[in-house]
Order: structure tokens, then sequence, then C-alpha cells
């Protein structure tokens, strides 16, 4: 077999077993999960505290956080916009949680909350718990980072940044974490979680192997920008509201617009190290995917809008005719699985038609018996040489 030839047929070989995995791996055969990103925002509920069982310096400090308008609000989302502001504000609460802490064992029902939030806020704007080299602090602005999932939100969808900082601390390694935080990284494939709608923490650990360095640094944007866009959308809708969306909704446009539901690989020397993601959130990126096959990218951003401003998620799909999330899921479904068998079609017919055109090139020459005359086969029209004129083929 001529070189040519051999080399052609690997070749379309690759083609068809490419189109063959892509397909596979499009369906969601999914053998590894090394990363899940997620948000948490526990179950809270607003109290007026009782305060007559503390020192009378910590009723004063109780009653200047407790007097504020809206005060337990302002402690599950906390809008500080200047670094006076902040250090401010951490005085305030760092006195508030020594009183809460120090001083009445156990604590009344309606200050557990009241506690907890004091020591998020602690944990993640100063780092409380954890040693100085341990954790880093980015304090990110909404309403100017240039990211481009936030843009999207900002300029795509049209939905105005909510004002304030967002508090991201990014850990070494889960034994460095608060206790509070370390609960949110039980699950070993946790990489980012946001707390309520102000707190980020990012876990970016020590690899050994360049190969995990190597996935680590390609998927960290992806997570830092998934659970920015879930402080964004989280901050929009309000602590009380954004608990009433579906998981489906906060996931699934947190995936769409960070791309952080693709799946990577490296491969260096005979190790290859990869990340897929969990079947759920394959699922969420889907639902996105085909939302946007049918209204297109300008009518779903709307839609995400209108969805966040009016607190109703199934704007997204009523007027496709669904009934709710399962029938969502299962159109996507099948417009996945079409894509997929176009996909495979197109690449069959792609090989048989490169085959076809290389087999032209790579055929070797016919000869005439009479005359020793050479050719491609098509040349010898009926299988008349066309140089002695008789039958040589």
């Amino acid at each position: 077999m001529p070189r040519q030839l051999e080399g052609f047929l690997y070749f379309t070989t690759l083609i068809l077993k490419s189109s063959i995995m892509m397909g596979m791996r499009a369906i969601g055969l999914i053998l590894l999960s090394l990363i899940v990103i997620t948000h948490a925002a526990p179950a809270i509920a607003a109290s007026s505290p009782k305060l007559d069982t503390f020192s009378d310096e910590c009723q004063a400090t109780l009653e200047v956080l407790t007097s504020e308008e809206d005060w337990f609000e302002r402690l599950i989302d906390p809008v500080i916009t200047s670094n006076e502001q902040l250090s401010e504000r951490q005085q305030l609460i760092e006195q508030v949680h020594n009183c809460l802490e120090g001083e009445v064992e156990p604590l009344p029902d309606d200050l557990v909350m009241v506690n907890k939030l004091t020591e998020y806020f602690l944990i993640f704007t100063a780092g409380f718990e954890t040693d100085a080299d341990a954790s880093t602090l980015t304090i990110v602005d909404l309403t100017s980072v240039e990211m481009e999932a936030i843009q999207l939100l900002r300029e795509k969808a049209d939905i105005p940044p909510p004002e304030g900082y967002v508090f991201l601390r990014t850990y070494s390694s889960r034994r460095d974490m608060p206790d509070l935080v370390r609960r949110a990284f039980r699950n070993e494939d946790v990489k980012g979680v946001t707390i309520f709608s102000r707190y980020i923490a990012i876990l970016e650990e020590d690899k050994a192997m360049l190969q995990e360095r190597i996935l680590q640094d390609q998927t960290l944007p992806e997570t830092v920008a998934h659970e920015l866009v879930h402080a964004y959308v989280n901050a929009t809708l309000g602590y009380q509201n954004a608990d009433s969306f579906p998981r489906w909704f906060h996931e699934g446009v947190a995936i769409y617009l960070s791309g952080s539901g693709e799946d990577r690989v490296v491969m260096l020397g005979d190790l290859t190290v990869s990340k897929t993601s969990p079947e759920d959130y394959v699922q969420y990126d889907l639902n996105f995917k085909y939302l946007e096959s049918e209204y297109g990218q300008d009518e779903l951003f709307a839609r995400i809008r209108t969805a966040i401003k009016e607190i109703k998620p199934s704007i997204l799909y009523e007027e496709l005719g669904f009934q709710n999330t399962d029938e969502l899921m299962a159109a996507a479904k099948s417009w996945r699985a079409r894509w997929i068998r176009n996909r495979l079609i197109v690449g069959i017919f792609l090989a048989i038609f490169l085959l076809f055109g290389l087999w032209k090139v790579v055929a070797p020459e016919e000869r005439c018996p009479y005359c020793d005359y050479g050719g491609k086969r098509e040349v010898f029209v009926n299988g008349v040489c066309p140089q002695c004129g008789r039958m040589a083929l």
C-alpha cells in the first residue's frame, strides 16, 4: 500500500474517532469530577435580640449595632464602598463578636445567627481565625471589575451592578480555613464557594504535580468568575429572594456566563489529569445552551434580566410551552442528542469525502499492456487507452 494511502487512512480514522468521542463526551459520560463550584446561603431569619443578660458595656455595643436601620440585613449583606467605611465596620463587628463570644454561655437562640454573621464578616474582611500567610484577600468592586462574565451581566444583560465590595479570600489548603468556611469544602471536589452575597472562598492548593498545577491555573479564573456571578445575582436579588430561586437557575447562569462547565484535560508525558463537571452541572449548563439556541443570546440575556427583576425564573421557559423545569431539561437533552447526531453525521461524511478525494491523489497509475502508456484510471475512458486506442483495462 502506498505511504500516502496509509497516512490518509490513519488521518481518516482519527476524524471518525474524534467525532465519536465528541459525541460520547457531550452525552455526559463523566468519569472524573475534580472540581465543583457552589454557593451557600444558610437559612436565616431576622430577630430582635435580648440584651439584658450582657454587661453594660456590651449592651451599649450591641445597641449601636441593632439601632441601625435594617441592621440584620446589613449583617447579611454588608454594603461597603470605601476602606474607611470597612475599617469602621470591622471595629464595630469585632466588638460585637467579642461580646457574643465572651459573656454569655450558651447564647440566646436569637443571637446565635447574629454571632455567626459577625464571624463570617471578620473571616472574610479581616482574615479572622486564619494565619496571616495562610490566605489572601481580594476586594472586588462589581461596578468596575474587568471580567467577561461580570461585564456580560452589566452590559449584555443590562443588570445594574450591586453597590459595595465583594470579599474574595483565597486559601492554599482546607486545613487553613476557619471552621465555618471549611464546612462548605467537605466535598473534596469543591473549589469555590459563595456565602450570602459578599463572601467568596477559593481553594488554590499547592499542587505537587506539574500537570495538576497547569490544570488548576486553567480552571481557577473560571472558578472565580463563577463565584462572582453568584455574588452579583445574590446581591441583586437580596438574601430573601435569592433563596427562593431554584438551583438550576443559580448554577446555570453562573456556569453559562463563566464557562466553568467546560471540560479540561492536561497531558504531559504518560500522565493525564482532567477536570469534568458533575452530571447535574452538565445539565444546568445544557439548559442555558438550549435556551440560547431557542431565543438567541440577546433575548436570553433579556429574559435573565426580567427573571431577576420580577423574581420569576420561569420566565426563561414558559414561552417555550414548558410547564416546569423537568420539561425544560427533557427538551434540552433532546436538543443535545440531535446536535450530537448531526455532528457525527457531518464527521462521517467529511471523512468519506476526504477519503474519496485523496484516493484519487494517491491511487496507483494504470498502464496499457500494448503501448505501455501510464496514467490515472479515469483517463482510460471505458477502459480504452488514450494513446493507442486499444482496450487496455
